[in-house]
C-alpha cells in the first residue's frame, strides 16, 4: 500500500525516509531512484501508506451479502 507524497524544499531522501519509518535505499528502491538522485521541491514520490491498524472492520447488518453491486441485472 503506497500513496504520494510531494517533495518540500527541506525534504532529502533521508528525511522522507525517517518520516515512513524505513530506509532511504528502501525509498530509492521504490521509486526506481540512484543513490544520485536529487530531490527537488514540488515533486511526487512514492511512499508507503502510514497506517495504525491494516484491516477496516465492517458489522454485517440482516441482509448483507458477499456480493457488492446491484442484484438487479
Amino acid at each position: 500500500m503506497y500513496e504520494i507524497y510531494t517533495v518540500s524544499n527541506a525534504d532529502t531522501i533521508e528525511s522522507i525516509a525517517n518520516s515512513f519509518n524505513i530506509s532511504p535505499s528502501n525509498l530509492y528502491q521504490i521509486n526506481g531512484f540512484t543513490p544520485d538522485y536529487v530531490l527537488k521541491p514540488n515533486t511526487n514520490i512514492i511512499v508507503p501508506k502510514v497506517r495504525n491498524n491494516y484491516f477496516e472492520y465492517y458489522t454485517i447488518k440482516k441482509g448483507d451479502t458477499l456480493f457488492m453491486g446491484n442484484s438487479e441485472h
